[in-house]
């Protein structure tokens, strides 16, 4: 998509490899008008084959967690903190 002298021109290319070009008013309806197009010329190919499994693990490593866990049992960051802790 280009502009020129105020219009907004669409540009893609054919099946067949030809330039194609369409002006219009707004930059919103050249995009779109491109965006179609370009995916009629060129769909693209479904999925063959298996998919891929669905995954529901966690999404940190088990490094990651022990990493976390160890800060959050350390000393606290404050002299409030620690009076708090020995209180309760």
């Amino acid at each position: 998509m280009f502009e020129k002298n105020g219009k907004y021109f669409a540009d893609w290319r054919d099946r067949k490899g030809r330039r194609l070009r369409k002006s219009f008013n707004s930059e919103r309806a050249a995009l779109l008008h491109e965006a179609a197009m370009k995916e009629a010329a060129h769909p693209k190919p479904k999925a063959r084959g298996k998919q891929s499994p669905a995954f529901s693990a966690r999404s940190t490593s088990k490094a990651a967690r022990q990493t976390q866990t160890k800060l959050s049992s350390s000393r606290p960051s404050s002299a409030r903190q620690a009076r708090n802790k020995r209180q309760n």
